[in-house]
């Protein structure tokens, strides 16, 4: 269960690993061990929502394991859609391969900073860390360096 903004969210994992229906329906899916699923119910001012969402998987996993392999997943994918909005990624119209690698790399040292570095406590979103690091540039470059 995690409680956050006026929001409680539960979920529960399931798995299974009866699914030659589903491999007779997917001959090309021969790797397949097990199907999951996350049920999320989520709740916001007295309002109930359920979520499902189905997994195909390729690794024999416990319950345990597969809701660690989950919750991992939405972690990358977070981390994904963060240097999208924050740093506009996808936007990046560099051409040379090394030049975008490059400042994907600087991207994710960045955000990696800006979970770590000391902030004040108005600065609780990451436009904020950024404009505080933009206003004291060497109070933050001390801290790195």
């Amino acid at each position: 269960m995690e409680k956050a903004n006026g929001r409680v969210e539960i979920r529960n994992y399931y798995v299974s690993t009866a699914i030659k229906w589903v491999k007779m329906n997917h001959p090309k899916w021969e790797k397949l061990t097990m199907i999951g699923a996350v049920e999320t119910v989520i709740e916001v001012d007295g309002q109930q929502k359920t979520e499902w969402r189905y997994y195909i998987v390729s690794k024999k996993l416990s319950v345990e394991e597969f809701a660690k392999c989950v919750r991992g997943h939405w972690q990358v994918e977070s981390r994904h859609w963060f240097l999208d909005v924050i740093f506009k990624e996808d936007d990046n119209k560099v051409m040379d391969k090394t030049a975008a690698y490059n400042l994907n790399i600087l991207r994710k040292i960045s955000l990696y900073l800006l979970s770590k570095l000391p902030f004040p406590k108005h600065a609780n979103t990451n436009h904020k860390k950024q404009l505080s690091i933009v206003y004291h540039t060497e109070y933050y470059l001390d801290c790195i360096l």
